[in-house]
């Protein structure tokens, strides 16, 4: 999702130098991440020590594998033909940068992969995600200015403040909602309750027809416009039927009481053999993000806490501790590392749209609206407040649209795999191109995780994860749901935010879902 650029601000510099506080798990030699059949105190032994863990047990899936296969998921999703959804293509060996993408029926992208196209990888959905279709596009020039220019647009991921459906700073790739006051009350609400009623071809696109003064809850300042972008935003496409299923959760134990960001589905196919860059005369635009014997989604991290299962085909997710992260060579320069592992950038060329971010996720300016429309001063003045609004950064210089998202590293990936090669010569120079250009990485504690169909990981904002799709014998597709979460910054299980900001934001989207159950 996306949002216009912010008001015109005074652009302000800052010289001081990168602060790193995290304060969770490290990658130390020889640490492995745990596997774990059993939820007993999950939070406070991985939620609340940043510390990534695999989840393994059919008792503890949220879904039904067989329900997202290859060849059941068209008809079971029952996603509208009519209903175009952005596919990303492959540019330099992999995925995730979003940089080329194209735009087909969720049936169409299916078979692409069921052939093994390899070149197609169904990821997260844009606002603009049935604006313009490839298929019917004959000057694919055109096209792709389109999409490179909503790219640039969409470099801040998608969160939601409390007036409305709020960018939250991007790197969307593999990965790979209180009684009282008319508001929502969370204790009662159920993620299963019936959405029978909801159909999804009665959303609107383009909310032409909505009155903003026709509130769904007028409390909350709900628009039905606001509404219905909030269940697109959560249920990203082609997932928005989902909402129909009762037994589907919305939030998923033991992450009960996180607040869900989005769910998304990822889709795509791997070659058991593929095109291979010159390794003996290495440079960053040949090596791309190529890796041997699958797909990559190229080295990044989240903003947000990520439940990821996979459905079909095996994954490998490298990983790199956020107490590295000033030495992972990132796109954008890192302002900040908070304690529980979220990254902020400074607003500079390499994250020209990157808008200021507290620990929880929550933009600083949007937060500061929140805390004045609720007149509480008592944090800050309600004059600094007003000052972190008006003096939010802004970049306005020269563009560089060749840019990856800030959260990706600069780092080819196949850097993380040396030990995979098997000439001699290849090591050597890649080795040699690693010292000279990203000296350090190769000293960096790293460990890796596979996972198999019906395997979940679960990853703390903030990790550094390089993740490889591989095919299987039987099928070249690899199929992934994931859960996204704001980052907690509480100290506890039962109160994971230190306050209000995301609950009562959170309390507008369980509304909205109430709205389109009873349309």
């Amino acid at each position: 999702m996306k949002r216009a650029a912010s008001p015109s601000a005074r652009k302000v510099k800052s010289t001081r130098t990168p602060l790193n506080q995290y304060a969770g798990t490290e990658v130390g030699q020889d640490w492995e991440v745990d596997a774990i059949e059993t939820l007993d105190h999950f939070y406070e032994r991985y939620i609340e020590t940043r510390t990534p863990v695999k989840l393994i047990g059919e008792t503890n899936l949220p879904i039904d594998l067989d329900r997202f296969r290859l060849d059941n998921i068209v008809d079971r999703l029952a996603y509208p033909e009519e209903k175009k959804l952005q596919v990303e293509r492959k540019v330099g060996f992999g995925f995730g940068s979003g940089k080329s993408r194209e735009l087909m029926s969720f049936a169409e992208v299916v078979e692409k992969f069921r052939k093994g196209d390899d070149s197609y990888y169904l990821t997260t959905q844009y606002a603009e995600h049935d604006v313009v279709d490839a298929s019917n596009t004959s000057d694919t020039e055109e096209l792709q200015e389109t999409y490179e220019t909503e790219d640039k647009e969409n470099e801040a991921e998608v969160a939601k403040d409390s007036e409305a459906e709020e960018s939250k700073n991007e790197e969307s790739t593999d990965g790979e909602h209180d009684g009282g006051n008319g508001q929502v009350d969370f204790a009662n609400f159920s993620d299963t309750s019936s959405l029978a009623s909801f159909d999804v071809n009665d959303l609107h696109d383009d909310f032409d027809d909505v009155d903003s003064e026709n509130y769904v809850d007028e409390k909350l300042k709900l628009t039905t416009e606001e509404a219905e972008e909030r269940v697109l935003s959560l249920f990203q496409p082609p997932l928005t039927e989902l909402c129909n299923d009762t037994s589907f959760p919305i939030t998923p134990k033991p992450f009960d009481t996180l607040i869900p960001q989005q769910i998304n589905l990822w889709m795509g196919s791997s070659s058991q053999s593929s095109p291979k860059p010159d390794l003996l005369h290495p440079t960053k635009e040949s090596l791309g993000k190529w890796v041997p014997n699958g797909n990559s989604s190229g080295l990044h991290h989240d903003h947000a806490d990520n439940l990821y299962v996979l459905v079909e085909g095996r994954k490998r997710f490298t990983l790199y501790s956020p107490k590295d992260a000033l030495n992972i060579f990132t796109v954008g320069d890192i302002d900040k590392v908070y304690a529980n592992g979220l990254i902020d950038y400074k607003v500079n060329k390499n994250a020209r749209l990157w808008r200021k971010m507290r620990d929880d996720g929550a933009l600083v300016a949007e937060h500061a609206a929140w805390l004045l429309e609720n007149e509480d001063f008592s944090t800050y003045s309600q004059q600094e407040l007003e000052d972190l609004i008006e003096n939010e950064e802004e970049y306005t210089g020269e563009i560089d649209d060749s840019l990856d998202p800030p959260s990706f590293s600069s780092v080819p990936p196949v850097l993380a795999h040396l030990d995979e090669l098997t000439d001699d010569a290849e090591v050597e120079s890649l080795t040699k191109y690693a010292n000279e250009h990203y000296p350090g990485f190769l000293n960096l504690n790293k460990t890796q995780v596979w996972l198999e169909p019906g395997d979940m990981l679960y990853l703390p904002c903030g990790w550094f994860h390089e993740v490889t799709s591989f095919a299987n014998e039987d099928s070249p597709a690899h199929i992934a749901m994931n859960w996204w979460f704001m980052p907690p910054n509480g100290s506890k299980a039962s109160k994971p935010y230190k306050d209000d900001y995301w609950k009562h934001d959170y309390s507008k989207t369980l509304a909205s879902i109430e709205y389109v159950r009873t349309k």
